[in-house]
This record gives C-alpha cells, sequence and structure tokens, in this order.
C-alpha cells in the first residue's frame, strides 16, 4: 500500500487529538481498577448493579445508542498545552426489543449505580386471541 494517502472526512488537527487521547487513555487504562457489575433477572424488569472504585457515581453518564447501554464518564488530560477531554466507556450492555426503552432508569444505591430495565407488555406473557377473516 506504498503510496495511499488516506483522506479525512476531518479536520486532521482532530485526527491527531483523538490519536493522542487514545494513547493517554490506553496508558492511563493499564492502572484504572474494573468495575464490578451484578446482574439480576426479575419478571418485570432486568437490573444492572454497577460499582466502580475510585469513581463517584455522580460523575458517570447513561446513554442509549445502536441497542447498547452505554455507562461512561469524561477523563480530561493536559498534555502539551492541550487540554483533552475524552469519553471513557466504564459498561456497556447489549439492549434487546424486549424492554420498554423509555422506562429505562438510573439510581443511587449503597454506593452502587442501579440499572432498572422493565420489560415491554410484549415480553411479559402477552396474551390475546386473533379472530381469522373469512
Amino acid at each position: 500500500m506504498k503510496g495511499v494517502k488516506m483522506k479525512y472526512d476531518i479536520n486532521k488537527d482532530k485526527v491527531l487529538e483523538i490519536l493522542r487521547a487514545t494513547d493517554i487513555a490506553n496508558t492511563l487504562n493499564g492502572g484504572v481498577a474494573q468495575p464490578k457489575i451484578k446482574t439480576q433477572k426479575q419478571s418485570d424488569q432486568f437490573v444492572i448493579y454497577l460499582e466502580v472504585p475510585g469513581l463517584d457515581i455522580g460523575s458517570l453518564h447513561i446513554e442509549i445508542k445502536n441497542k447498547q447501554l452505554l455507562v461512561y464518564h469524561f477523563m480530561s488530560f493536559n498534555h502539551k498545552e492541550m487540554n483533552l477531554t475524552v469519553p471513557h466507556v466504564v459498561a456497556m450492555f447489549p439492549i434487546t426489543l424486549d424492554v420498554d426503552y423509555n422506562k429505562i432508569s438510573a439510581s443511587h444505591e449503597n454506593d452502587a449505580l442501579r440499572i432498572s430495565i422493565p420489560y415491554s407488555d410484549i415480553a411479559r406473557n402477552y396474551q390475546r386471541s386473533i379472530k381469522i377473516k373469512k
């Protein structure tokens, strides 16, 4: 692939910033504690308990993107007079179609983050008769 030049859809400086942030994050992640995750399947919901040593629960963010529930926080770095803030994903969970996306909630519970993922009505023994048309 000699002589092949890549085209960037974004500014080259942004690409370098991302690469620097990735390098810094990879270096720091060698000493980052892993989260403690406990899951519970209940009749009406799926519950995730998440403890992250060294992080305040209030600094965490939760988003649903592409059928994934992401738990992350922002890490800030000073590198060669440049301030970088990058998201650091703490945990990622697949979200299936049998949950009620609009009712997912989170709260603090005994130094842990509690994420409640309720099942949709269809997933909870939904039943009905269907008439056959003639």
